[in-house]
């Protein structure tokens, strides 16, 4: 018997399916790397995690901004939980495919702040 695919119809159902396809990807893996970084502002910055990221998730310790994700279906676009596109956020995987690099949007690199991270590869 073919198995049945759900089929979401609008936003709010793609959303959750979203929410859904991540968790149990989180569920399946047990790589997960988490570590701080103080920011510098600098473009380009090579974050390393010795682990190839599929989900980057950075939030800022010491202020209340939304947190940013970027995920490998993304491309090299991270996106505010609420959706807006940072240009500048983290651009994309590191040469090697072991870290990753983050632009200097103050959103992940501002030199004021420390940053937290989780990565699942």
């Amino acid at each position: 018997m073919p198995k049945l695919e759900f089929t979401p119809v609008n936003d709010w159902q793609r959303f959750n399916l979203l929410g859904k396809r991540l968790f149990d990807y989180a569920n399946s893996k047990t790589n997960i790397i988490t570590g701080v970084y103080i920011g510098d502002g600098i473009h380009d910055r090579i974050i390393k995690t010795d682990l190839m990221p599929k989900i980057i998730i950075i939030f800022n310790i010491t202020d209340d901004a939304s947190p940013v994700i970027w995920l490998d279906v993304m491309l090299t676009k991270s996106r505010m939980f609420d959706g807006t596109i940072l240009i500048d956020g983290i651009m994309g995987l590191t040469p090697k495919k072991d870290g990753f690099i983050i632009g200097d949007s103050t959103y992940v690199n501002d030199p004021m702040f420390s940053f937290y991270y989780a990565v699942l590869g």
